[in-house]
Parts: C-alpha cells; structure tokens; sequence
C-alpha cells in the first residue's frame, strides 16, 4: 500500500522556502521586470524616433553625393556662395537663426555632414580629408556655384580651413565662429582630460538613447538649442535622441585627437584670404548644467584659447580676431543677429 503523500494528511502544511530560495526567485522577478522595461523602452524608442522623422521632414534636398544622400539646404541669390558648416554632433539647424538673415543678401547654403541630421551614413571613415571631400562632392553635384565664404562653428572650422587649404581657387573667404583649435590639447592638458571622456562614457550614452532612457534624464546641452526657433530647436532635440545621428557624433568626437594631427600636418598660411575670426566672450557664464570642476578647468584654459584664436587669424594677411561681447561658444545664438 503506498503511504499517503504528506501533502494530503489534514492539517501537514507546505514546507517553507528557505531565505535564499525566495531571494532567487524575487532577484528573477525584478530582473524579468527590467528586462522588459528595457524592451518597452527600445520599441518606444524606435516608434519615437520615426515620428520624429516625420513631424521634421528635411528643409533642403537629399544630394546624391555617389551610394549615399547628403541634406543641403541653400536660401537666396547672389554671390559669392556662403556655405555654413556645423559644429561636432550638430545639424544644419543650429543656423536657423543666421541663414535666413544671410540670405537677404546672398546665396547661403548649409548641410547635415554624413551621418547628422537627414543626411545618411558616409562610406568613408570620419577623416578630415573624408568630411572635405563630401563637402566637395556635395557642391559639385549640386551645382551650387563658387566661390564660396566658408563659415565653420567648432568643430566644423577644421573642415572650413582644410577646404580652404584643397581648393584655395574656390575660396573667396573664410570666417570661424569660435572654431576648434588642434593645438589646444597641447598647450593645455588639463582641458584634453575633461573634453575626452573614456569609452565607456560613450557606451553608456548609446545605451541611454537605445533604451529610451535619454528622453528622459539626458536633455540637449541648453546652450546649444535653446535660442533657436521653436521648430529648429525641436528638431535638434529630436536629432539629440536619434541612435544613428548619436553614434554619428560619437565617432566624430572619437577620431577628433586623430583630426588634430591631420589639422598641424596640414596647417599653413591663409596668404591674404579675408578671413574673420570670432571668440567667445572670456566673460561668458557657463551654464549651471557644467560640474564645477569642469568649469574651473575652462577658466583656467581661457587665456590659452584666446591665444590660439588670434594665432589663427595671423595666418592671413588679412586676419582679423573679434570677440563677440556677451557671447558663448555658439555664437551664433546668443549674439544678436
């Protein structure tokens, strides 16, 4: 006769779980509920993504520049031709203050580099020779005729100068709006160590906007967007959370040590190029969103940059150094148009 089972004598109760099983089985629990949270969040993420695409169409055309579309956007007539690069990350929206008021008076044209804004992937690596060859590529195709007044904001003065260095004949001007300068982590350390994060910084933020999560706790730098239009600065807050405009960025801040080197190997004279060169305010307070160690490393450097912009306008006989009172470093926002 087989014995009745414990669990069917009146009364015997279910043996209790020890302490380590149930904080197994509550670790799975959350750990499930994670993973599905992170899951909602990439698919909200990828609807999100596409609703932005289509609430900020392009402005401008999609150039095919050979296998892949560049955005140009080009307003008025006239000449000569001013073309309009962007800074480090940024799309052709950070001019929507200056390219309309421009374009009273000439032709101004702006674009999205490979990989920013509409324009797609490159299939080239993120070299400076590379971004000036598709900036080239982009005018010849699309007819916008020469010569041309280069406008570079930070990051975007490298590709304005070297542009200037590869077609000296189709340059007429050159203007640098707080431009980057390759010598700066030279003669400053201290800011290279705080404006070049580790990798896993650069993970962590894909990861943040893969999940959903950067919508949430990683707001566009104020400064970048906030005096722009309402419709530019949505759109460049929509750009901000965008996976492939930020691995984009990524890789263009990633290969910045090895632009520098490009920029000293080809550094040389401007001969008498016009060419203006406009600082930040020294004075300019830096926003509260910057750690206050941060903020002690960019005073510290201050002199240094301003040193080195003025050593940029030499290199022209007809170099002239403004700063731009009241101004940060996107001047084109915060100084009156």
């Amino acid at each position: 006769m087989v014995p009745p089972s414990p669990l069917s004598i009146p009364g015997q109760r279910r043996p209790r779980r020890g302490l380590l099983t149930r904080l197994r089985i509550a670790l799975v629990r959350v750990l499930g509920c994670l993973v599905l949270l992170l899951i909602g969040g990439m698919v909200l993420q990828w609807v999100v993504t596409r609703i932005d695409r289509y609430r900020y169409p392009p402005a401008g055309e999609l150039i095919d520049v050979g296998g892949y579309h560049l955005h140009l956007l080009c307003l008025g007539t006239g000449t000569p031709t001013v073309v309009l690069e962007a800074g480090g990350g940024d799309s052709l929206e950070m001019w929507a203050r200056v390219q309309p008021t421009l374009a009273k008076t000439t032709r101004v044209c702006s674009y999205d580099r490979a990989g920013l804004g509409w324009s797609e992937r490159g299939l080239f690596p993120r070299t400076l020779a590379a971004m000036t060859h598709e900036l080239h590529t982009l005018l010849h195709t699309a007819q916008v005729p020469a010569p041309y007044v280069l406008v570079g904001h930070s990051f975007g003065g490298y590709i304005a100068q070297s542009y200037t260095h590869m077609y000296p004949d189709q340059v007429a001007g050159l203007v640098l709006v707080d431009s980057a300068m390759e010598d700066l982590p030279l003669r400053a350390p201290a800011y290279q160590v705080v404006s070049s994060p580790p990798p896993i910084v650069y993970t962590v933020g894909q990861g943040l906007v893969l999940t959903g999560i950067g919508r949430i706790i990683t707001p566009l730098f104020p400064e970048a967007s906030d005096k722009l239009p309402p419709d530019a600065r949505a759109a460049a807050k929509a750009w901000a959370q965008d996976l492939a405009v930020v691995t984009t960025s990524i890789e263009e801040a990633q290969q910045r040590p090895a632009i520098e080197q490009e920029m000293r190997q080809s550094r040389r004279s401007f001969g008498n190029l016009p060419l203006v060169v406009l600082a930040h305010d020294p004075a300019f307070v830096l926003p509260a969103t910057i750690p206050a160690d941060m903020q002690a490393v960019f005073r510290e450097v201050e002199p240094i940059m301003q040193q080195l912009q003025q050593d940029i306008a030499r290199q022209s006989a007809q170099g002239t150094y403004r700063v731009v009172p009241g101004s940060g470093h996107y001047i084109q926002h915060t100084a009156r148009c």
